[in-house]
């Protein structure tokens, strides 16, 4: 992975958690990439942030209590991508898994806003 690789999501949830609990105080950017019933007002947040240059890498994370890996519309964005699970205790009994997916090698093509066109 580059350096300062940002962060993706593909719905308002888990986007706003991750933008709050782990971008933001990390200085990491984020952006939400897709439909626009999914992204919310993220389609207008994205205007505002560095969003993605061909050549980047991202981590598209999501927890197991959700949809699961990124779509093919956004996956055939990126050259390839790889997965690891990092398990998520409590008490020392697992409670989930977050899926973390290296997003390797940007090729453009998604909008400023990250809004898909409805089909």
């Amino acid at each position: 992975m580059k350096p300062n690789s940002p962060i993706i999501a593909d719905y308002w949830f888990p986007a706003a958690h991750l933008d709050y609990y782990v971008a933001a105080p990390f200085g990491i950017d984020f952006m939400a990439i897709g439909k626009l019933r999914n992204i919310h007002h993220y389609a207008w947040l994205n205007k505002e942030r560095p969003g993605l240059v061909a050549g980047n890498d991202a981590y598209f994370i999501y927890p197991s209590n959700y949809f699961g890996p990124p779509r093919e519309e956004l996956r055939r964005h990126f050259d390839h991508a790889d997965s690891l699970v990092i398990l998520q205790t409590r008490m020392n009994l697992p409670v989930r898994n977050f899926v973390v997916y290296r997003m390797h090698g940007y090729l453009g093509g998604i909008r400023r806003d990250g809004v898909f066109f409805e089909k």
